[in-house]
């Protein structure tokens, strides 16, 4: 190779790197920007939508928020509440009961209470481990039967949920009120229980 070829070679090369060197540095700080800017118009696009959502919803039907339709659920006095004695039978279970459901792997009398056909008996030691259960959880059936003469029966609602769906919304008196905010209303707030 002659002495002006290589001298060329070298000039041009660095120039070369530069320049893949600036597209590599251009790449880098525009596929963070790109999606950058895909999460915002995503996020305002969904902001959007859920506004959209939020009007027809109160357009169409005014009282669907959780505060409303909880205001208008029936009350039922305790005394005819089947939902307290199914709560407190509940709260009663022994722990790992039935005891079956619970044994890894499943016993062999678990399975065959379960599979049971409806007009085959079960055999001796079923009917003693059954018995068994239904000793344990006495208490239990005790209070769930409390509930047998009662038609009617309400469960509280969910904390939780109330919590979760009255702070979603940024127009929602309640989650400003609970958070501190001063963008709605709080006097029409009801109290947070404890």
């Amino acid at each position: 190779m002659d002495e002006p070829a290589l001298q060329d070679a070298r000039s041009a090369s660095p120039s070369h790197f530069r320049w893949r060197k600036s597209l590599l540095l251009l790449g880098l700080l525009v596929l963070p920007l790109g999606i950058l800017g895909a999460f915002v118009c995503i996020s305002f696009l969904s902001d959007f939508e859920l506004k959209e959502a939020l009007s027809e919803a109160q357009r169409l039907d005014g009282d669907w928020r959780i505060q409303a339709l909880e205001a208008k659920r029936a009350v039922i006095p305790e005394s005819e509440n089947a939902a307290i004695p199914a709560s407190a039978a509940h709260k009663l279970l022994p722990a790992q009961w039935p005891y079956w459901e619970y044994t890894s792997p499943a016993s062999q009398l678990g399975l065959g209470v379960w599979k049971l056909d409806s007009n085959v008996q079960l055999n001796g030691d079923q009917i003693t481990a059954l018995r068994q259960e239904l000793a344990r959880a006495e208490a239990a059936l005790t209070e769930a039967r409390k509930a047998t003469n009662l038609s009617q029966g309400r469960y509280p609602p969910s904390q939780v949920a109330v919590d979760f769906l009255a702070t979603h919304g940024s127009s929602n008196p309640i989650a400003h009120a609970r958070a501190g905010g001063t963008g709605g209303d709080s006097r029409n707030c009801p109290p947070v229980p404890s």
